[in-house]
């Protein structure tokens, strides 16, 4: 084979080479999962009392449901119950909760779709003596 042939013969490979790979691939932009933070959700609590706050999250995800603050507590004692779940039109059903929540606690459950649920405080073991403001931070899907 002469020089001629070899150079064709190459220029050629090359150009096949290069067809095979011309098509230039569709980039794909990865889509940031939203989070949305509920209003602040507060309220008082009384003694064996309950609250549950209801909401529709759009998507599955985390879940946080955090004490921001509890009021009178000078000395940082108060604990609540706090639960986070699925809402059934009437009642918060449980699926995670903390049964000693103090300020600043924050509570994770992960949502498997979208739906309504909901986050309740209570004092379900009668630990408070008086009524107890609160103040939730809920964010989801």
């Amino acid at each position: 084979m002469n020089r001629t042939n070899a150079r064709w013969f190459l220029l050629f490979a090359l150009i096949l080479a290069t067809a095979a790979c011309s098509d230039t691939p569709t980039p794909v932009t990865p889509t940031t999962p939203t989070t949305l933070e509920e209003p602040p959700w507060t309220g008082t609590l009384t003694p064996f009392g309950l609250q549950s706050f209801p909401f529709v999250s759009t998507a599955a995800g985390q879940i946080s449901a955090t004490v921001f603050s509890l009021s009178p507590n000078d000395d940082s004692s108060a604990r609540i119950g706090l639960a986070i779940g699925k809402w059934d039109g009437q009642a918060c059903e449980w699926a995670v909760t903390n049964d000693a929540a103090a300020q600043l606690t924050v509570l994770y459950a992960t949502a498997t779709s979208g739906g309504s649920i909901c986050v309740s405080v209570n004092d379900a073991h009668g630990k408070l003596t008086a009524p107890l403001d609160f103040d939730i931070r809920i964010t989801h899907p």
